[in-house]
């Protein structure tokens, strides 16, 4: 006489990207459950899938928990959970008119900013990761950058050449000071601050460096105000 007996699963899973991850990652489940021939997840959002080896990415920042669900051919369920965070990586830049003591007394705000991959991207203007302009503090913020360095370019020049409130940064490149320009590597999941520094100049004595420097006018044709969002979301989609 032969009887039958249950297969009980086991239901086991990792993400191949860890724990942490930013809003907008693809994270790919890698599903390690064995003696099941049905899944059920449960991203913790308000999603789910059914398939083995599922990907999602998540909108928002936060900490969710994802179940699995193995489920046996004689219907017998295990299931295992796991917690996710999901937080930015963010870059605040306050850009400042520079000073020799360096004190933060004049915040420019509606400073064009932009991010670089490297040193000559900066200078010959490709590659853009980011931009966007400053906040009525002089503030803007980059939201999903990477752990690495950035170059950033900032500038105000005004509409008008005959106006006398133009700002960049460039003279720092031309004087070697790299470090003015060029951010530390980022610490990721975490606020990183940053000051960039810009020197005044003025555009109705350099009218010809106001036009050949002015990259607002390249990327950004219609102006955001100050009381606008400086939040930026890198590679976002509209």
């Amino acid at each position: 006489m032969f009887t039958g007996c249950e297969v009980h699963p086991y239901a086991s899973f990792q993400i191949r990207e860890g724990n942490t991850v930013q809003p907008f990652d693809v994270i790919t489940f890698s599903n390690y459950s064995s003696h099941a021939v049905a899944y059920e997840w449960d991203f913790g959002d308000g999603t789910y899938s059914d398939l083995k080896n599922p990907q999602h990415s998540y909108e928002y920042e936060g900490i969710y928990t994802i179940s699995l669900r193995a489920i046996s051919e004689d219907n017998n369920v295990d299931v295992a959970y796991m917690d996710i965070e999901v937080i930015y990586t963010l870059l605040e830049i306050t850009v400042v008119e520079w000073n020799p003591d360096e004190h933060i007394d004049w915040l420019i705000e509606d400073a064009f900013v932009l991010l670089y991959p490297t040193r000559d991207a900066w200078l010959n203007d490709y590659d853009v990761i980011a931009y966007g302009y400053t906040d009525n503090h002089g503030v803007i913020t980059f939201a999903g950058l990477e752990e690495r360095y950035y170059w950033v370019w900032a500038e105000k020049v005004p509409a008008s050449y005959l106006e006398t409130d133009g700002y960049d940064n460039y003279s720092f490149y031309l004087d070697g000071y790299d470090s003015y320009i060029k951010t530390p590597v980022l610490v990721p999941f975490a606020l990183n601050t940053w000051i960039a520094w810009v020197h005044y100049f003025d555009p109705y004595q350099s009218p010809d460096k106001a036009i050949k420097k002015n990259r607002h006018e390249k990327y950004a044709k219609n102006k955001i105000i100050s009381d606008s969002t400086s939040f930026i979301i890198v590679g976002a989609t509209e």
